[in-house]
């Protein structure tokens, strides 16, 4: 007797998935936003070279800081929205320079950071918590400071905690959105477990808090995250059958 093709089988399976997500899921509510505070888009977009301060981690989070500052790096080198370069506060440049202050700076400081490291504007943070497996969290404090007049031009506190269910959904977005292929079968569970994963998707959030500079698509609806979700986990069921 002929057995039957288990891909075949999934297919009607996979079909049946999408349509129960699109048709039949209630309506979700708005994605919550990450606390962040923007100037205006137009004083943003004026900036057009950024210097990365490395994050600071203090005695209880270096390894973390360096963790995210590689991919807050990478997820704003990605935006494109400024040209952007990273630089640890011991780098010969950056030495005498008055980069640790939370008091603010005066005209001869900032004529001095913009002359020692020739750009427009400095983004300065630290680390303000972490916590690995089985509770991932981070949490960042960040500013942009505009060195032409001293202004904040962009700035973010924000902790971010895996074991928060509206976290959790929009780990599931990430990965649908920016990590697509090749993590299955665990796909979003890496982020639970992975500090550098986890920093990927807090990165991630970050970057999209910075208005485009250009039209942007829009994001993809609740249903069409979770017809894609749904034919993820029929392939990969699909997939272990035939194993």
């Amino acid at each position: 007797m002929r057995r039957p093709n288990k891909l075949a089988l999934a297919l009607p399976l996979a079909l049946a998935a999408c349509w129960l997500a699109s048709c039949a899921q209630p309506p979700q509510p708005p994605r919550p936003e990450v606390r962040y505070y923007l100037h205006s888009p137009q004083s943003l977009h004026a900036i057009h070279r950024v210097v990365f301060i490395q994050l600071d981690g203090g005695t209880r989070h270096p390894q973390i800081a360096s963790v995210m500052t590689e991919a807050l790096f990478a997820a704003l080198q990605d935006r494109g929205i400024f040209q952007v370069d990273v630089m640890s506060e011991n780098h010969p440049q950056c030495q005498d320079l008055p980069l640790g202050s939370r008091e603010g700076f005066t005209i001869e400081q900032l004529h001095a950071i913009r002359q020692a490291l020739r750009c427009d504007a400095v983004l300065l943070g630290e680390v303000t918590q972490f916590l690995p497996h089985p509770r991932m969290q981070a949490g960042l404090s960040l500013r942009l400071i505009d060195l032409k007049n001293g202004q904040l031009v962009w700035g973010l506190e924000n902790v971010w905690d895996s074991t928060d269910l509206r976290v959790e959904r929009r780990i599931e977005d990430f990965f649908e959105d920016r990590m697509r292929h090749g993590y299955e079968p665990i796909d979003e569970r890496l982020a639970y477990s992975s500090p550098r994963t986890f920093g990927k998707f807090v990165a991630y959030e970050v970057a999209n808090t910075l208005p485009s500079r250009g039209v942007q698509p829009p994001p993809p609806t609740p249903a069409e995250r979770s017809a894609s979700r749904a034919w993820r986990k029929v392939k990969t069921w699909a997939a272990e059958q035939v194993e």
